[in-house]
């Protein structure tokens, strides 16, 4: 009889955890509108394949950009765009005088209004994604 009530709790808390995750928010970030070549190593090519970046490159500038995405339908529908994103990282880039993106980095957390158990159950409550995006500006060598 023990082993069935452990069984039970076990199986209750695992439906609360899978519960609590329902909600979240959806982002699709697409870099095509990005004006400048960006690269998630310490090296980046331009589109003639010339090297903008190497250990030579003095690094301009860090950014940290974040943004939060929103969906609904546990996610299935975002409400969220991801081209403003990509606006300011364009723009972070131009005012810094920069020629290129090294060393990006996508980070990605849950919002706390995803942990409200009864609501993150429903379809229609909206749930909340906080993207970052890290990187060095460079110029060129």
């Amino acid at each position: 009889m023990r082993a069935h009530g452990l069984l039970l709790v076990v199986t209750l808390q695992s439906a609360i955890f899978a519960m609590e995750n329902c909600a979240g928010g959806r982002a699709t970030i697409r870099f095509e509108k990005l004006e400048y070549p960006v690269s998630t190593s310490a090296y980046v090519t331009a589109g003639n394949q010339s090297i903008v970046r190497d250990e030579r490159t003095p690094v301009k500038a860090e950014f940290a950009i974040s943004q939060r995405f929103w969906g609904i339908l546990y996610s299935i529908v975002s409400l969220s765009d991801g081209d403003d994103l990509v606006r300011r990282m364009n723009d972070e880039i131009r005012r810094s005088g920069g020629a290129a993106v090294t060393n990006l980095k996508i980070e990605s957390e849950a919002c706390a209004i995803n942990s409200v158990i009864i609501l993150s159950i429903l379809p229609v409550f909206p749930g909340c994604t906080i993207v970052t995006i890290k990187g060095e500006i460079v110029g060129k060598k």
